[in-house]
Formats: structure tokens, sequence, C-alpha cells
């Protein structure tokens, strides 16, 4: 993976604007929202980053491929609460100048669960702070932004805000279906072996692994996708990694009689693959 961008990206950060639910920067529009205004004491409370891209303009998935650098998030919370990880959307593949990378090129949400502590009276102020980083590029210009985020909620009963209904919603669908099959993975070569069982295999016509680690594959290489009996089995140039233990990542799918495609959160275990499958789809 190229690193340069990510090192920029950390060290060239611009300062963040005063500390709003919203910031409109040079290339991308940015709202912190939350699921309910009055978290429960002792809840998780959902909140949402609703990212917009302008035209022609791109940020991360977790992994960014071939170059580029994740959103972070640096939280300041109530005392005893904390913040998990971010959840990403299925990503979209983009390729320039022979590179491959995992992006967002329209609005997209991350989501991430705060644990609120127990034991808060309701009426107690429950200010969120976040200071948000991310890389933003079109196909020539790269630019690192960032915007300090506020929400002022107060602990009640948890009720959710019918204005983030249908936001949060949205969100959720666009996420991938984390699932535990026993998918397994296998270097072979200078070559890379996915192998996931998946029941409506015969109907596959298309798909792609998104990796989350580095190292496991070269983005920018064809992805092959055959089926050996209710087994997916898709094959790509391996990278360097040849350690790994465990490939997590997002397996997105186009399958007969689904208007859209289906995506899963699966980890790969390192094991044993078909040796063949008959070839279905070569994803770009």
């Amino acid at each position: 993976m190229i690193h340069w961008l990510a090192a920029l990206f950390l060290f060239l950060v611009p300062a963040a604007a005063s500390a709003q639910s919203s910031a409109q920067l040079d290339h991308t529009g940015v709202a912190l929202i939350a699921e309910t205004r009055a978290p429960a004491s002792g809840s998780k409370l959902t909140l949402g980053f609703v990212m917009t891209p302008k035209p022609q303009w791109h940020t991360y998935w977790l992994n960014p491929g071939d170059a580029g650098a994740p959103t972070r998030a640096a939280w300041t919370l109530p005392a005893g609460a904390t913040a998990g990880e971010l959840r990403y959307p299925t990503p979209e593949t983009f390729i320039v100048s022979g590179l491959m990378n995992y992006v967002y090129a329209h609005e997209n949400v991350l989501l991430a669960d705060v644990t609120v502590p127990a034991g808060l009276a309701p009426g107690t102020p429950f200010p969120v702070t976040v200071k948000l980083d991310w890389l933003v590029c079109d196909d020539e210009l790269c630019v690192p932004e960032g915007a300090t985020l506020r929400l002022d909620l107060t602990i009640g009963d948890g009720t959710p805000d019918p204005a983030a209904t249908e936001a949060f919603a949205k969100a959720r669908a666009a996420l991938p279906k984390v699932v535990d099959w026993p998918a397994r993975f296998k270097f072979s070569g200078d070559r890379f072996v996915l192998a996931v069982p998946f029941a409506q295999a015969a109907k596959v016509r298309g798909g792609y692994f998104f990796p989350a680690v580095e190292g496991a594959i070269g983005y920018a290489a064809p992805q092959t996708i055959g089926i050996a009996g209710d087994t997916l089995r898709i094959e790509t140039a391996a990278d360097s990694a040849r350690d790994l233990k465990q490939v997590p990542g997002v397996l997105k799918l186009d399958v007969e009689g689904y208007e859209a495609p289906l995506a899963f959160e699966i980890t790969a275990t390192a094991g044993d693959v078909p040796a063949s499958a008959t070839p279905i789809a070569a994803a770009p």
C-alpha cells in the first residue's frame, strides 16, 4: 500500500472549525446525528457521521486500498462513556492511474455506538464532541479535511428522534451484513484464494472481495469468481503478508433475483480451499 498519503493526512489536517453539529468544508459536507436526543442511562447511543463529498470527489473505506486514508474520530465524552469503532457502509471500487481505491463517491454514513454509563439521572446533560479527520480526493488531488462536531444531548428515556429515523434506517441498510460463515483462505504461490460457503452460489453473477487488512491481495489485480459446489471461490494476486491467520473483509455479490448487490462482512481463516471452480465472472 502507498503510505505517503496517509502520513500527509496525519500531519497536515487543517485546524477544525468551532464545534457545531455540521460543517461544510471545501470538498466535503459532514454532519453528526444522533438516533435519540435523550439517551437512556446505561444504554447504547448510536451516532452517525453523514459524509457528503462534492461531485467528482470521494472519501475512503477503513482499508483505502492502494492509496488514501480512512476517516478517524477522536472523542470527548462525559465521564464513564466510551465510543466504539466506526462502522463503514459497503464501499465502491475506484481505479485511478492504475491504483485501486476503496471509496465513497456519494453521500455515506459512518455509524458509531457510544456506551452511556449507568446511574445518570434524567435531565443530566450529555454532550458529545468528536474531532473527525478524513482525506478527500478527486482524480488528481487529495486534500485532508477535518471538523470538530458537537451534539448537546440530555439523559432521558431513549425515545428515538423522528427526524433521524429514516437516516439511520438507510445507514444500517448500507452496512454489510455480519455473518459467521466458515470462510477460508490460502496463499498458493503468487495467488490468494478465498473460499466462502454460500447457499445461493449458483445464482451469483459477479462480485468483489474487499479485504479489511493490508497485505493480503494485490488491490488492482482482477478477481476471478467461480463456483465449487455450494462454495464461492475467489482468486486474485497475492500480496506480501503471507503470515496472516485471518483475513476479515466485505464480500459484495451480484445475485440473480436481487435488484441491488448483497454485501456480507466475513472473517476468513487460513485453511484448505477448492483447487478449482467453474468461473462465473471477472470483477474489474
